[in-house]
């Protein structure tokens, strides 16, 4: 003789029997089945639909629509993000039906190491959504640069721009923000690391030759004068060079026309 299971809240029954009409008839509609109220009758947590989701899904039977599968989706990876389980909700993100990139994007966003300097420096949370879900670690750079320009820590941004190979980008913020008031400043060693970083992709930056490249020229030459009369042709040459792209220099601000003079 079999006993009937005595369960003091009749709500939870309610998706026992859902999924056995479920399995009468694969027509049932799944948005009963995956109804919180029959599960857990506590509406903001889909710990359990999500569970049930994925379960059903992966023994083939009647996939959920883009609109229910997405809110299923983005309401445990909210649940997941506000309980600091960030990168948890990356991955249940991973299986929204579509704005897959955005959402895992502004995931990033607002749960970015902000205070890491070394572009290979990463959380054991980031290394997490980087090698297990294979995250595309550009995310993680540009975010770091959003941060960093909200600071206005424009070194960074210079930096963590070059890291997701967003150099165009990285081109500009280094000639609007730190250039110029780097070399006016007696500063100019700290622009060598940027620029260097940025010279090695050079012909994926537009106008390199005619902006970055004058600074990195510039910055490159030579500090003493030399002894043979060879090094002093090339040094001779290399100045010269420096001073016509000086001249080429497009109509800048102010500040970059006290470091032209």
């Amino acid at each position: 003789q079999v006993t009937a299971p005595v369960v003091d809240d009749e709500a939870n029954m309610s998706v026992f029997w859902q999924l056995l009409m479920l399995y009468c008839n694969p027509a049932y509609p799944l948005a009963d089945v995956l109804n919180n109220q029959g599960i857990t009758g506590n509406m903001l947590d889909e710990r359990d639909v999500w569970f049930i989701w994925t379960t059903l899904t992966s023994l083939g039977l009647p996939r959920a629509t883009t609109h229910l599968a997405s809110k299923l989706v983005t309401s445990y990876a909210a649940q997941l993000d506000r309980i600091g389980l960030w990168e948890w909700s990356v991955f249940v993100a991973q299986h929204l039906p579509a704005g897959r990139s955005a959402t895992i994007r502004n995931l990033v966003k607002r749960n970015i190491t902000r205070n890491t300097t070394d572009v290979a420096t990463l959380c054991e949370e980031e290394r997490r959504c980087l090698h297990d879900y294979h995250v595309d670690g550009n995310m993680f750079h540009c975010a770091r640069a959003l941060h960093a320009r909200y600071s206005r820590d424009w070194s960074k941004v210079v930096t963590w721009y070059t890291a997701a190979q967003m150099f165009d980008s990285a081109h500009r913020i280094l000639l609007d923000n730190i250039a110029p008031q780097k070399i006016v400043s007696r500063e100019e060693g700290d622009l060598i690391p940027l620029l260097t970083a940025l010279q090695q992709h050079r012909y994926d930056i537009q106008n390199w030759e005619n902006e970055g490249a004058i600074y990195f020229s510039y910055l490159h030459l030579p500090s003493v004068l030399p002894q043979g009369e060879e090094e002093l042709e090339l040094a001779r040459h290399q100045i010269s060079t420096t001073g016509h792209m000086l001249n080429n220099l497009p109509t800048v601000p102010s500040q970059r026309s006290v470091l032209l003079t």
